[in-house]
């Protein structure tokens, strides 16, 4: 109960902040001042070459925004009004003041014009090409959750939650391998946007460009103060008994000026996650009963970012942000059929510094210099250095398989973009540089590991395989890629743009060192042939996307190759439960790892065409059709697995093998395949002043052979027989938003999500090929009277396949859809001193209105899975497992608070 006295102290504090005005610096009346900002359209992309007026009663000039939609200019302080055009958009009209010294930034959103008789295609800078994208920005991201781990989990879902190269990658400020920065300290996120640009290097869906906040001319913040307990929330209907939870989040930020020309953001937020991680699964003391509980699995996340923002002239201006994240976390790696003593405690600490210089040379050319480094550092520590005891489909425990790890990654990234406009073309080009080195020191597999293929076995002390590590437990590698790029946006008529550029990619430590990545597309304004009123934008294009190999993917052939660490398997081993010294092994040809000396670099060709109405002036449709064809998919198989028709279950060391003996090596290789077709359609609806509402619909067909550097193919000599669904395949996925004011200040942001069922693979529980791999499939069923025959609700199953029999497809089975609504509830009240009263009106207009307080206290109610929908987790798809078709905990697509089924979260929020 302390911390909840601890969060009522803090909002009484709140509450009883209602004076202390801060002070500002005094100007000079002679000092100049700064107007700035940005021009973007409704999706929040800037725009390029916008045309701006600015307008007082001693002055008149006009500007256009640079390739980065941005501009600045030094004008006298005074009162202005501001005019933006754009072609295609109606005209804006700000009025603003600035006082000596001051630097005002605003952002002039345009809104299309329906009715303009004439429309212009022109280029966006950054997010170029909106089409299609989700944007939020402003009150727009109240609509977003304020739980960090919910608000991670909504972007990634939004923006397709696929693997491989449409996998979400997030990007802070233009920079790759980003952390999600606390919602403070966010000024806008698009996703799925500029799909096929050479400047990227992945293609638009998947992914999530963040944009952090700037400092202003004046001091303001923030503090949140939130949580929920126990006592609040419904429990998780799959544990039957759980310790106390709660939670407490802490956000803030505090911006303002420093000096004439800078200006700094500082923001923070920590949570303090006491959750219970839920165990289902068979009782190791009792394997004729199930095991159903809650541990303690508490977390505490801390994340504190600091950017400043330096003016050197209205054409120069350069901006560093510092973050540091730190996690901490007990019980990790527990849950569903992961006992308490197989998990560990982990603690990582990342630390990010970036660096922004952007130099306007003309309203023609700009250039943009950028410059990241990530520090990462991992430690975990077993529970336990027991031998890890795997039972197929029924628990796993004894100590964790990974063991000690201390992990230390540093990250560098170098950027240069060039933006040109000439006559009818727009030009960029630039280049990008990263080098990863990973310093990494495990001791996994060194307790050794016991594995069974059922409970049957596992009371009969009878395991089928064992393995030990042994050697040296440390390895480095490093990687560098480099990237350069030139694309054009050439206007070729009136309403049509050609875009085309190319990219070249190569990587250091790996084979394949020569990626060209071609990029073409277009954007067409189709109008009405008599009043040339824009009726439908249609854009398209194709391109080719690489995956690079991380230096984590790396490692593994540093390390296990033989000499510096060695890997010992033995297939039905007699000493259980005895781990038995590595000495006594020596006869045991050891496991190597290693990359395939052929392997060539994963890509994709992406192609898709994407159309766009306005409805009326009130609402925009989009719609999406994607198209990705993937070759030279990432896997990993076994080199030296026994040759097919070879191998006999009952005798380990038979089967042919093509590199001789008995020993393993685990390859990792791009010989996998995969094709995915997508649609998407999002609307965005905005009727009138203060409802804002927002649809995203996604249906897809993703099917692979190949599901990333960690996964194994079922069979090393048919990796088409693994062609099936893929593991992010979802068919059909919706999203429905919004922000609506009601009367009395009351503010209300639901968010609804549904999805179809993810689908789950079939397993036999055994390794039948001795590749040494247990996630061979059982064959459909043609003789019933077979003992090998498995009778399921999804069909029945031979789990010792004949050669004749037909093998059933990767993914085969379906798990349960999800159905969630997010609703958050807020109340705003100004408080604070008012300012002095202004002089009497004149005779007749009535008394004057007073003041408004300067200050806001809010106070919010979010409700996460509102109508307490249980959505189940998918299935055990182990046949020999007793567990086998049942779901053992809730999905966790939208919620990091495991112990809870509904969470109802308290906020009280502070702004000055």
């Amino acid at each position: 109960m302390r911390h909840w006295r601890r969060c009522f102290d803090t909002f009484l504090i709140l509450g009883s902040l209602t004076f202390g005005a801060v002070p500002s610096d005094s100007q000079s009346l002679d000092d100049p001042a700064v107007l700035s900002g940005v021009v973007t359209d409704p999706s929040g992309a800037r725009i390029a070459r916008a045309s701006i007026h600015i307008h007082s009663q001693s002055l008149d000039r006009d500007v256009v925004t640079n390739a980065t939609g941005s501009f600045a200019v030094d004008v006298p302080g005074d009162a202005y009004t501001l005019t933006a055009e754009a072609p295609g958009f109606r005209r804006l009209t700000r009025e603003t003041r600035v006082e000596p010294g001051d630097h005002r930034n605003l952002e002039l959103r345009l809104s299309i014009d329906v009715a303009a008789e004439e429309i212009s295609v022109g280029p966006f800078v950054g997010s170029s090409d909106q089409t299609g994208a989700l944007s939020f920005s402003g009150s727009e991201l109240q609509m977003l959750s304020d739980d960090p781990a919910m608000l991670r989990q909504q972007l990634i879902a939004m923006a397709g939650g696929g693997t491989g190269i449409a996998a979400p990658q997030f990007y802070v400020d233009g920079f790759s391998n980003g952390q999600v920065p606390p919602k403070s300290a966010i000024r806008a996120v698009h996703l799925n946007s500029n799909p096929y640009s050479a400047a990227y290097d992945t293609p638009g869906f998947g992914r999530v460009e963040i944009e952090t906040q700037a400092g202003g001319n004046q001091l303001h913040g923030m503090l949140d103060v939130g949580g929920t307990q126990d006592a609040m929330n419904s429990g998780n209907p799959f544990a039957e008994v759980q310790p106390p939870y709660y939670q407490l989040l802490y956000r803030g930020n505090v911006s303002g000026p420093m000096g004439k020309t800078s200006s700094y953001f500082l923001a923070g937020n920590s949570s303090d996650l006491q959750n219970n991680a839920v165990v289902n699964a068979v009782d190791p003391a009792a394997p004729d009963a199930t095991l159903s509980e809650g541990v303690p699995n508490p977390q505490w996340d801390n994340d504190y970012s600091l950017r400043v923002d330096h003016r050197f002239s209205a054409a120069n201006q350069i901006y560093g942000r510092y973050e540091i994240h730190h996690v901490q976390q007990t019980n990790a790696g527990v849950g569903l059929l992961v006992l308490e003593s197989a998990g560990y405690t982990n603690h990582s600490t990342a630390q990010t510094l970036q660096l922004d210089d952007n130099e306007i040379f003309n309203s023609k050319v700009v250039n943009d210099t950028r410059f990241q480094y990530i520090r990462s550092r991992l430690s975990q520590n077993p529970n336990s250095t027991q031998a890890a005891i795997i039972v197929q489909g029924a628990f796993s425990g004894g100590g964790s398989p990974t063991q000690k790890l201390d992990d230390n990654l540093d990250q560098y990234e170098l950027q240069d973009n060039l933006s040109i406009e000439h006559g009818q073309h727009f030009i960029r080009a630039g280049m990008r540089y990263r080098f990863n080195r990973d310093s990494n020191d495990s001791r996994a597999g060194y307790n050794g590991q016991y594995i069974f293929p059922d409970v049957t076995s596992y009371q009969a002390g009878t395991p089928t395989q064992f393995s030990l590590t042994a050697g040296q437990s440390s390895a480095v590698v490093s990687t560098g890629d480099l990237a350069v790029y030139g694309d054009d946006e050439w206007k070729l008529a009136q309403h049509f743009t050609l875009k085309y550029g190319l990219r070249y990619e190569t990587q250091s430590a790996t084979p394949d060192h020569n990626d060209p990545a071609p990029r073409v597309g277009f954007t067409w304004a189709i109008t009405r042939k008599a009043s040339k009123m824009p009726v439908m934008m249609l854009r398209g294009g194709s391109g080719v996307f690489y995956q690079r190999l991380s230096a984590a993917d790396l490692l593994p052939s540093v390390r296990q190759n033989g000499v510096n660490q060695l890997a010992y398997l033995v297939q039905n081993p007699t000493f259980y439960p005895v781990v038995p010294p590595p000495s006594s092994l020596s006869e045991t040809e050891p496991t190597i790892y290693r990359v395939d000396p052929r392997l060539r670099t994963s890509r994709t060709v992406v192609s898709g065409i994407v159309a766009e109405r306005m409805i009326g002036r009130i609402a925009k449709v989009t719609a999406n059709f994607t198209d990705a064809e993937g070759r030279h998919q990432y896997l990993m198989l076994n080199a030296n697995a026994p040759l097919p028709r070879t191998y006999d279950p009952a005798n380990p060391a038979s089967g042919m093998r093509p590199f001789g003996g008995i020993g393993n090596i685990y390859q990792e290789t791009a010989e996998g395949t995969g094709h995915a077709q997508m649609f998407t359609s999002n609307v965005t609806l905005m009727p009138k002043r203060g409802v804002m509402v927002y649809a995203f619909y996604i249906a897809q067909r993703n099917h692979s052979d190949a599901n990333g550097t960690s996964w194994f193919t079922s069979n090393s000599y048919n990796i088409r027989q693994d062609y099936g669904r893929d593991d992010s395949n979802i068919a059909q996925e919706g999203f429905f938003g919004g922000a609506f004011n009601l009367p009395y200040g009351v503010a209300v942001q639901p968010f609804i999500a549904l999805r179809s069922g993810r689908p789950f693979n079939i397993t036999t529980g055994s390794d039948l090929n001795g590749d040494t791999i247990y996630n061979d499939r059982p064959a459909f069923a043609t003789d019933l009277s077979r003992p090998s025959v498995v009778r399921t609700a999804y069909g029945n199953f031979d789990a010792n396949p004949l050669p004749s029999q037909q093998i059933i497809p990767y993914n085969y089975g379906n798990g349960p859809g999800l159905f969630w609504v997010d609703l958050q509830t807020s109340r705003d009240f100004r408080v604070g001193p008012r300012a002095a009263m202004s002089a009497a009106s004149q005779p007749g207009a009535g008394p004057p209105a007073k003041p408004e307080r300067p200050w806001t206290l809010s106070f919010s109610v979010e409700a996460q899975n509102l109508f307490n929908h249980v959505n189940p987790a998918n299935p055990v798809g182990v046949l020999s497992s007793p567990l086998f078709g049942h779901s053992l905990s809730v999905a966790t697509d939208y919620s990091a608070l495991t112990a809870a089924n509904r969470t109802i979260l308290l906020h009280s929020t502070f702004n000055f």
